[in-house]
């Protein structure tokens, strides 16, 4: 939030770690999306598009059980627009949408 990308991108890289080891499963979710966030402002879209796919395939979990979920939609759908893969963004929009008011979520990024 302050600017400072690399400082963020390193705690949040910890933060992946520690939640990876602990087991905490929705963490992991939450830390990679927002590590995945922060390299997207720092311009690297192939590492954040691997991130995100990679949530958005694990299984058995699945994004719309949970509101978490919505970050990872809406990341996929900026990392097409920058892309200039039109339809996706709109589909995973679509989808974050539906998974925010499923579950209530207020706090969805678009």
């Amino acid at each position: 939030m302050d600017g400072e990308l690399a400082e963020a991108g390193a705690r949040l890289h910890k933060a992946v770690l520690i939640s990876q080891a602990a087991g905490i499963f929705h963490m992991g979710i939450m830390t990679n999306s927002n590590l995945a966030d922060v390299l997207m402002e720092q311009g690297q879209l192939h590492s954040a598009a691997k991130i995100y796919s990679r949530l958005y395939g694990r299984q058995p979990f699945r994004m719309t059980d949970f509101s978490i979920g919505c970050p990872v939609y809406a990341g996929l759908s900026r990392v097409s627009y920058e892309w200039n893969e039109l339809e996706r963004p709109q589909s995973m929009l679509a989808s974050a949408s539906r998974v925010s008011r499923r579950w209530g979520a207020s706090n969805s990024r678009p």
